[in-house]
């Protein structure tokens, strides 16, 4: 029995110096990579990023040519409604066409009152009296018609020039 334990440690033995010859260190053979000169998997190398170009102000829109005419009423600039009533103006966003004539009409309904409507750049402009364009003052009810040639796109300020603090709108060209 004595003689099994010795053969059987024998063989541990040799199994055991077949696996560190297997796996032994550095012999200076430069074909066999050691795991510290092993790339690792996740350090693939990646191509070089390249510049992007700067980036470019978009380009301005084409002009667009005036509204047309509304069908039926022969070439004849938008009629755009705006009410003078109870020291407001209705609507108080008024939409008009950008760059082409139309027809402000201000119907003052308010009886024995007197009402007007000016357009101006902006208030500092209203402030200081440079109006663009006005309607003359008139005593209710009445119905006044303001031709206006046209506004660039852009939002103005509208007030009576009689009631400034209480009556004011904007229109908006576009």
């Amino acid at each position: 029995m004595r003689r099994l334990r010795w053969f059987a440690l024998l063989m541990t033995l040799a199994a055991l110096a077949t696996l560190l010859a297997a796996c032994g260190g550095d012999d200076g053979d430069e074909t066999d990579p050691t795991p510290s000169e092993t790339p690792a998997a996740s350090a693939t190398l990646a191509p070089e990023p390249t510049e992007l170009p700067a980036p470019t102000e978009p380009p301005a829109p084409e002009p667009t040519d005036p509204p047309e005419p509304e069908p039926g009423n022969g070439g004849a600039p938008p009629q755009i409604g705006v009410t003078a009533q109870n020291l407001t103006f209705s609507p108080n966003v008024i939409f008009v066409p950008a760059a082409a004539p139309f027809n402000l009409v201000l119907e003052n309904g308010d009886s024995g009152v007197s009402h007007n409507i000016a357009i101006f750049a902006d208030q500092a402009a209203a402030q200081a009296g440079n109006a663009i364009i006005a309607s003359p003052i008139e005593a209710g009810p009445s119905t006044q018609t303001l031709s206006v040639s046209s506004l660039a796109a852009g939002d103005y300020f509208a007030w009576c020039q009689i009631h400034t603090v209480s009556m004011a709108a904007t229109v908006r060209a576009e």
